[in-house]
């Protein structure tokens, strides 16, 4: 069984602010024990001593996420995550038991930053460019020339942690 809910708000049109939340429950009783054969048939086995193991697994999370965008195709991005989950033999218990003793066990919290920077090619190519005018007194031609510049090789910017 899975419920989740989803909400998002926006501040204004450059930030806004997304909620996720998400429990996923999943039981398994077992009644009887097979082994497969090597010819793909089933042959019935009668379980241990210590009887049948059952199985109940349960995940919830919850992810909170608030967008800036700074500048055109640039965002900065926190984001919250917190996660708890329990698998155990427990089974007659019900979805809201479940879903207590889940939210109650040891929980992940994570709290990352993203930056995402636009680059643009044609900046970077003007930067590299230089223009210069001459003046008429040196010699009798006048106009544009453009005189390269060396830039570095490489662009070097930092970057927080991502998701």
């Amino acid at each position: 069984m899975e419920n989740g809910l989803e909400a998002k708000y926006s501040f204004n049109n450059k930030s806004g602010i997304s909620f996720i939340a998400r429990h996923y429950w999943s039981g398994v009783k077992n009644k009887e024990l097979y082994i497969l054969k090597d010819d793909g048939s089933l042959k019935f086995t009668m379980p241990p001593a210590s009887g049948i193991e059952h199985r109940n697994y349960n995940n919830f999370y919850i992810n909170m996420v608030y967008t800036w965008q700074f500048a055109p195709g640039s965002f900065f991005n926190v984001v919250w995550k917190d996660e708890s989950e329990i698998s155990n033999n427990d089974i007659q218990y019900r979805y809201f038991k479940n879903l207590d003793r889940t939210i109650a066990s040891p929980q992940n919290n994570n709290l990352p930053f993203k930056l995402i920077f636009f680059l643009d090619y044609l900046d970077f190519k003007k930067w590299g460019q230089k223009t210069i005018r001459k003046g008429t007194a040196d010699n009798e031609t006048s106009g544009l020339v453009h005189q390269r510049k060396r830039t570095r090789d490489y662009f070097q910017f930092g970057m927080f942690t991502g998701y």
